[in-house]
């Protein structure tokens, strides 16, 4: 055979039964090599669940060296029909590869690989190979004796659509990273309300994973217990803090202003609290997610709360909403502003009080006649 001039081919062979499926592969291994023909590579797989299942494999050794498919032209073709890329065989080429110009063009080459993804049905087992051939006869006559339906798919040519998938991929890859690159990053501060107190726990875990899309940089399950906020879980990145609790960021701040004597004003009270200021209504509309919290934290209830950095809403919204939440956010900057609010009106609230005080003083000693300070 190897003065011969042979094609290379890939064989999509389909039997009657599973059974015979394997016994033409175990019998081809032991019989790889022929005056027409030899094969290098052999697989049974079956689809399953729409995936593709190798169920069993040889490579003879005469053109690979790891005595798998995985790195082979098989390999390729198994990896394209049970993998990510297969859905482009389902015609859905054009979503593959975005807005590319030359999407028919993708569309129009890859006629091998369409018929390859035809050809294995659900619950089927098929025999595929790998086979150097000096014409077809000697292999087909080899494998009809099993009753067998073969396809002959050009190596060369499977090889060709191949890469041409690949550009398609990568096409598809650098449109996901412009898309990735437009979108603006955004720090923000959620309070994730739960059904489940457990689920909070369980998020916070799974939560602490590395995604593309968002980082969190704080959290914290906070209880609200005989009105008071009580932390009990938290966690730091360390990223952008140094003392792994949340008592000094944004969250324990948040917690500070609602729990703390500034929090009256979240309660119905911020025209007693501030006195007769004329701008009430200013300092009443800066209070989102504050009032939010003091609203939507009952008694008994427990929360997450979550300082992330985040590429869009939407990757935070789909995980936290696998379970049953209800999801308040606002900017980093928004709950800073709500922050620093929350202090001049305390600074006010304590000048009033300080002026009220002094009111006290000096109506009582005006009524006695004293003078508060002699010489």
């Amino acid at each position: 055979m190897a003065n011969k001039k042979a094609t290379e081919n890939i064989l999509i062979v389909s039997f009657g039964t599973e059974s015979k499926t394997y016994q033409a592969f175990s019998d081809l291994k032991q019989a790889a090599e022929d005056d027409n023909y030899f094969i290098s590579q052999g697989s049974v797989v079956k689809k399953e669940n729409g995936e593709i299942i190798v169920k069993d494999e040889f490579d003879t050794g005469l053109k690979a060296v790891d005595d798998t498919l995985k790195g082979g032209l098989i390999g390729g073709l198994v990896g394209l029909l049970g993998g990510p890329l297969g859905s482009l065989l389902g015609g859905s080429v054009g979503a593959l590869i975005g807005d590319a110009k030359d999407t028919g063009e993708y569309m129009r080459d890859l006629t091998l690989l369409d018929t390859a993804s035809k050809l294995v049905f659900e619950g089927e087992t098929v025999l595929l190979l790998l086979a150097d051939e000096k014409g077809d006869a000697a292999l087909t006559e080899k494998l009809n004796s099993y009753g067998a339906k073969i396809t002959r798919l050009s190596a060369a040519e499977v090889e060709k659509e191949l890469e041409l998938i690949a550009k398609a991929e990568d096409k598809r890859d650098e449109k996901a990273l412009r898309d990735y690159n437009s979108i603006r990053e955004s720090e923000n501060l959620l309070i994730v309300n739960y059904e489940n107190e457990s689920d909070a726990y369980q998020a916070l875990t799974e939560l602490k994973a590395l995604n593309d899309y968002y980082f969190i940089d704080q959290a914290a399950i906070v209880k609200k217990e005989n009105g008071e906020y009580v932390v009990k879980e938290e966690y730091d990145s360390g990223v952008k803090t140094a003392d792994d609790t949340v008592k000094g960021g944004l969250i324990g701040s948040l917690l500070g202003l609602i729990g703390g004597p500034v929090g009256v004003l979240l309660g119905g009270g911020a025209g007693a609290t501030i006195g007769g200021i004329k701008d009430t209504a200013d300092f009443l509309k800066v209070f989102d997610l504050a009032d939010y919290a003091y609203a939507h934290i009952g008694e008994g209830e427990t929360v997450l709360l979550l300082l992330a950095d985040e590429k869009g809403n939407a990757t935070l919204n789909e995980k936290l909403n696998a379970f049953d939440v209800t999801i308040k956010r606002a900017s980093v900057p928004a709950v800073e502003n709500e922050l620093k609010r929350a202090a001049e009106l305390q600074a006010r609230r304590e000048r009033l009080e300080d002026e009220a005080r002094y009111e006290e003083i000096e109506g009582k000693r005006k009524e006695l006649g004293v003078e508060l300070y002699e010489e």
